[in-house]
């Protein structure tokens, strides 16, 4: 009995072992075993994603404009003249500017050194100092510099970030007009050199010959006068035309905006200040006339004297004079 009861005990355990190993049907061979139904695992749920909207394009970015555009922390420059790529018209630029720094000498060496990094060159330079006898004064210095067109703008900025513009104006010359009719008459020439030429072969009369030798030599002094026209728009188209004036300002002289206050204090000190350097002066004055004014005072002592004993005398000698005046008037009554 004992042995039948753990036979059949044998038995049961065997039939479920094999049915916890055996896989569920339609599994794959290998494949895990399919979770209880009545606590379903969020791994064996496979729920198909929602469909994705398709993503936007990428919005267009808009051409950099004047105001948005920079080159390192520095804005678009104040001149907004430069032509464009698509342009064809022949434009010279012509800028003049006042600037201030307080580093003169090296403000004047990144100038040059700009112009000649830009493919620029120098035309004009001259430097106003002081004498090193005199107190320290602002000193000055004026430039004109031939820049290339399409490196203005950079220039310009440089500028901008490495001094203080004092004031600026740019101009801009419309060559176009003068170009192309400097070209079609420079053709017309070219056209009526070699018609001029043919004729000169054609021609054995010598006096024809000098006529057109004649004719031939002024139409070659046109073309060398419009060829050196069109050189001289298309330099100044190219290179533009920049004139400086730099001037040297004092660390001391930069200040912060004052309140009226501080401006009517400073303007008591002022007087007062200007009051001293008045009386100052005055006792500067008297000092350098004190040698003069004892000179003057020796020579009015002397004459005083010799004024009162000229008075004296000539006042004696009226009185004798008048004397003897009575004296005959009394002698003739008699």
């Amino acid at each position: 009995m004992k042995s039948l009861i753990i036979t059949i005990f044998f038995v049961l355990s065997v039939s479920l072992i094999f049915t916890a190993c055996s896989p569920a049907p339609g599994s794959a061979p290998g494949s895990a075993p399919a979770p209880s139904p009545a606590a379903p695992s969020a791994a064996s749920v496979s729920i198909p994603p929602p469909p994705q909207p398709p993503a936007p394009p990428p919005p267009a970015t808009a051409a950099p404009t004047a105001a948005d555009s920079s080159v390192g922390e520095s804005y678009f420059p104040l001149p907004l003249l430069t032509p464009s790529d698509e342009s064809t018209r022949l434009l010279s630029y012509t800028l003049s500017m006042g600037l201030q720094s307080s580093d003169f000498m090296p403000g004047i060496r990144r100038l040059l050194n700009t112009t000649s990094d830009m493919e620029g060159y120098l035309m004009l330079f001259e430097v106003s100092g002081h004498d090193m006898r005199t107190p320290p004064r602002e000193r000055s210095a004026r430039f004109t510099l031939r820049v290339p067109t399409e490196n203005l703008a950079e220039f310009v900025i440089m500028i901008e970030n490495n001094y203080n513009i004092w004031w600026l104006r740019q101009a801009a010359d419309d060559e176009t007009s003068s170009y192309e009719h400097s070209g079609l008459t420079l053709e017309d020439l070219r056209i009526e050199e070699n018609q001029l030429l043919l004729e000169l072969e054609r021609t054995t009369e010598s006096e024809d010959r000098l006529n057109i030798q004649s004719r031939l030599a002024n139409v070659r002094r046109q073309i060398r006068e419009h060829t050196a026209n069109l050189s001289a728009i298309m330099d100044a188209v190219i290179y533009s035309t920049v004139t400086i004036e730099l001037f040297e300002v004092f660390p001391a002289e930069i200040s912060e905006p004052q309140s009226f206050n501080q401006r009517v204090s400073l303007s008591v000190s002022n007087s007062i200040n200007a009051l001293i350097a008045f009386m100052q002066g005055l006792v500067l004055i008297i000092i350098a006339l004190t040698p003069v004014l004892i000179i003057m005072l020796a020579i009015l002592g002397l004459a005083l004297p010799i004024v009162r004993i000229v008075k004296q005398y000539r006042l004696r000698r009226n009185q004798a004079s008048r004397s003897a005046n009575s004296s005959e008037t009394f002698d003739k009554k008699d």
